[in-house]
Parts: structure tokens; sequence; C-alpha cells
């Protein structure tokens, strides 16, 4: 069941995060009496998926206290995907995120694949001109860390927008570019020095073969 509530982030939006597969998250904390090389107060670490429909909406799922929960957030997670930090001033926010994509029209036979109910529902209740989260489900977490994280996610995203998007599409320029140039110039197989040998073998046996009735002519 869908939660109606939108939480306010730390600059008045509403904010959320969504996970595939639920995951912990655990929590480091610098020393309070020494600085760290970065002067980061606090280390969050989270571990989550996420699944983003049509490049616009994030379903994500983690697990606190041995529980699932799942968020929508109208940010599209791929542009935080690579990177495994975010610097917040203060807080730095490790991450590792398994993410996936999906449609919600097929592209070859134009069928509708709608979301999850929950999911297209809680999209309807974000605003659409700031970042925004929904908890999914009428159990929220007892911890408000993980939403504490969430508040200052977003608000983020909405201020660094421009260079996270460019950012994104720089690294997915050089990928494409890694992909075609390993296309141009495959790698020799894993077994070419056996099949080297074999061929070699092989030519050999049939040169034996061959001689005995050579000699005979």
């Amino acid at each position: 069941m869908l939660s109606a509530a939108v939480l306010p982030g730390a600059m008045g939006n509403a904010q959320q995060v969504s996970l595939e597969q639920p995951v912990s998250i655990s929590s480091i904390e610098a020393s309070a009496s020494g600085e760290s090389d970065n002067a980061w107060h606090r280390t969050e670490f989270v571990v989550f998926s996420a699944t983003v429909y049509d490049r616009r909406v994030t379903e994500l799922r983690w697990n606190e206290g041995g529980r699932a929960f799942r968020a929508v957030s109208n940010i599209d997670f791929n542009f935080f995907s690579g990177i495994g930090e975010i610097d917040l001033g203060m807080t730095r926010v490790l991450y590792l995120m398994a993410i996936g994509n999906a449609a919600t029209i097929d592209p070859r036979t134009r069928t509708v694949l709608a979301p999850p109910p929950e999911v297209a529902t809680a999209l309807q209740a974000l605003p659409a001109n700031s970042s925004a989260y929904a908890i999914l489900g009428d159990d929220p977490p007892e911890s408000d860390r993980t939403l504490q994280i969430l508040d200052k996610i977003h608000p983020y995203f909405d201020a660094n927008r421009a260079r996270l998007i460019q950012a994104f599409e720089a690294r997915e320029a050089e990928r494409l570019a890694r992909l075609e140039y390993e296309k141009a110039n495959p790698p020799p197989p894993f077994d070419a020095p056996l099949s080297f040998w074999l061929q070699k073998s092989q030519e050999h046996i049939l040169k034996q073969r061959s001689a005995p009735a050579e000699e005979t002519k």
C-alpha cells in the first residue's frame, strides 16, 4: 500500500529513493574529537538497488533493521551511477547502487508496460518542478536516518543538476567509445594459445601421414 505522505526535504522539497533488492544500510561516524582529511564530520554508507522507469522516475529499495523499504523519486538515478560518492559538505555519502532501466511502453509493439500501480500513484503526488520522493507502504522506517540522507540528496541534485547531467553524459560517451573500440579491436580468443598448438599438432600429424605415401612414389 502507498503512504500518501510526501516528505519535505532540507530545502522544502519532498524527497525519495527506491531500491530493487532489499539490502543493508550501515552508518560510520567519524571521531568527534578529530578532523578527517576532508573535514567531514560524518560518513554514511548506503547500499541499495534502483529501477528507473522511462529515465524519469526511480523506484528505490533498501533494507534497514531487518525490514525492506521502498520509495519513489522523481530523480533519474542514472545520473548518480558510476560515482559512488556524494559530498554534502559536512556529510559524505558513500553508496553501492545496483541500477536497471525499464520502459513503460514497448518500443516495438507500442504496448503499455505500466510500472507497479503504487509507483504510478506516488509519482502523481510528487511536484513537477523540484526533486522529491515518497515512501511506499503504510509502515515507514522507525529510524529517520535514511530519510535524512534522502532529504539531503534531493536538494543536492537540484543545486547541481547541470553538472551531474554533464558528468553522466561524459561517462556515457566514454563508455560507448570504449565499446566501439573493443568491437573494432576484439581481443584474441581466450583459448588462442591452445588453438595454435592444436593446429600445429594437426599439421604435424598430416605431414607424418603423407610422408610414407611420398616415399613409395
